[in-house]
C-alpha cells in the first residue's frame, strides 16, 4: 500500500473515529430527553397530588384550631383546678374536694382531647401520602415529619402547618424541575436536530467500519510518524518491501 492509499486510510479511520463520537453523544442526548420527557409528563400529576394533600392538610389544622379554640376554657379550668388543689395542701385544709375538682377538670380535657386524637390519625394518613409523592420527586428533599404522640391541638396544629409548608416546597422544587426539563429539552433536541439521527450514524460507522482494513502494509520508505498514526487509529502495522 503507497503513501497515497496509506493517507486515506487515515482519514477513514479518523472519520470512523469522528462518527463514533457523535454516535456517543446522540445517545447520550436520547438518554436526557428521555428522562427530561419524562420529567415533564409527571410533574403537572404530582402537583395536583401535592396541592390535594395540602388541601386535606389545611383543613385538618382547620379543626385543630377550633378544638385549641374550644379546649382552652377547659385547660384553663383544670390549671386552676391544679392551683386551687395545691393552695388547699400548702394551707392544710382538706384537700380532697379539691382533688375531686382536678379530676372531674382532668375528664373534661381528656374527653375533648377524643376528638384530637382522631384528627392526628387523620394528619398521620395524609402525612403518609405526602411521603409517598415526595418520594416520588425527580429531585431530593427532607421527608416530611411525622405527627408528634400528643393530645393537644395546638401541637398537632403546628405539625399539620408544617407539612402544609413540605407540600408547598415540594411543589417549588417541581416547577423549578419542569422549567429546568423543559430547557434542556429545548437544548437537547436542538443539538440532536444537527448531529442527526443514531439510525443514521449507526449505518455510517458500519460502512466505514466494513471498509477500513484491519492491517495495512507499510513501505519501508514511510515515515515513523505514519506508522505510529495508523496505530492509534487501531490499525495493525505490517513492514512492506523498500520501494
Amino acid at each position: 500500500m503507497n503513501r497515497s492509499e496509506l493517507e486515506k486510510v487515515l482519514e477513514l479511520a479518523e472519520r470512523r473515529d469522528s462518527v463514533a463520537e457523535e454516535l456517543e453523544r446522540v445517545r447520550q442526548l436520547e438518554v436526557e430527553i428521555e428522562r427530561d420527557v419524562a420529567v415533564e409528563l409527571a410533574v403537572p400529576d404530582l402537583i395536583a397530588v401535592i396541592e390535594q394533600r395540602t388541601a386535606a392538610i389545611a383543613a385538618i389544622a382547620r379543626e385543630l384550631e377550633r378544638e385549641w379554640s374550644a379546649q382552652g376554657p377547659l385547660v384553663l379550668l383544670w390549671t386552676r383546678a391544679a392551683e386551687q388543689l395545691q393552695q388547699a395542701e400548702s394551707a392544710g385544709v382538706d384537700p380532697e374536694p379539691y382533688r375531686a375538682e382536678v379530676a372531674a377538670a382532668e375528664r373534661r380535657v381528656e374527653a375533648a382531647r377524643l376528638e384530637t386524637r382522631d384528627h392526628r390519625e387523620l394528619l398521620e394518613a395524609e402525612r403518609n401520602q405526602l411521603l409517598t409523592v415526595v418520594e416520588r420527586l425527580p429531585v431530593e428533599m427532607e421527608p416530611p415529619i411525622e405527627p408528634r404522640d400528643d393530645a393537644r391541638p395546638e401541637a398537632l396544629r403546628r405539625d399539620a402547618l408544617a407539612l402544609i409548608e413540605t407540600g408547598d416546597l415540594a411543589r417549588e422544587l417541581l416547577q423549578h424541575e419542569r422549567d429546568r426539563a423543559a430547557a434542556q429539552l429545548a437544548m437537547a433536541r436542538a443539538e440532536l436536530s444537527r448531529r442527526g439521527s443514531a439510525q443514521e450514524l449507526e449505518r455510517e460507522l458500519a460502512d466505514i467500519n466494513a471498509r477500513l482494513p484491519a492491517e495495512v502494509e507499510l513501505p519501508s520508505n514511510a515515515p515513523p510518524s505514519m506508522e505510529m498514526r495508523l496505530r492509534r487509529v487501531g490499525i495493525a502495522v505490517t513492514a512492506g518491501a523498500r520501494e
